[in-house]
């Protein structure tokens, strides 16, 4: 199943509908496919406020048939929370865990994702 990411690494201030409708379709075109299975999220810089704004366009493009789910990658509770809030539909969540760093265990955020079916 061909998935990927939608990291978001600079020019955040900028990035609008139209730069994440061209790089989902980019993305189509590479794995040969008309809709992505799977667009995990990654944001990195909660400074800069838009991620809710480009996880909408995200929603957006869903809706329209080039996203078939969305999924955050590394983001922490509170702004998970915002997402959620903003009816962005999650699936899924992908997050750093081991040993060592139980941070997603220890904030409550695998208990959030379980109630709120992520």
């Amino acid at each position: 199943i061909p998935c990927t990411k939608f990291c978001c690494f600079r020019l955040l201030e900028d990035i609008n509908r139209q730069e994440v409708k061209e790089r989902i379709q980019r993305a189509c075109e590479r794995l040969q496919v008309s809709r992505l299975p799977l667009v995990q999220f990654f944001w990195s810089n909660y400074d800069a406020k838009r991620y809710v704004d480009v996880a909408l366009y995200l929603t957006e493009l869903k809706d329209q048939g080039y996203i078939q789910e969305i999924g955050a990658t590394n983001f922490d509770l509170p702004r998970l929370k915002e997402l959620h809030k903003a009816d962005v539909p999650l699936v899924s969540h992908q997050v750093q865990l081991s040993c060592l760093d139980r941070r997603p265990v220890q904030s409550g955020m695998s208990d959030w994702c379980k109630d709120n079916q992520v």
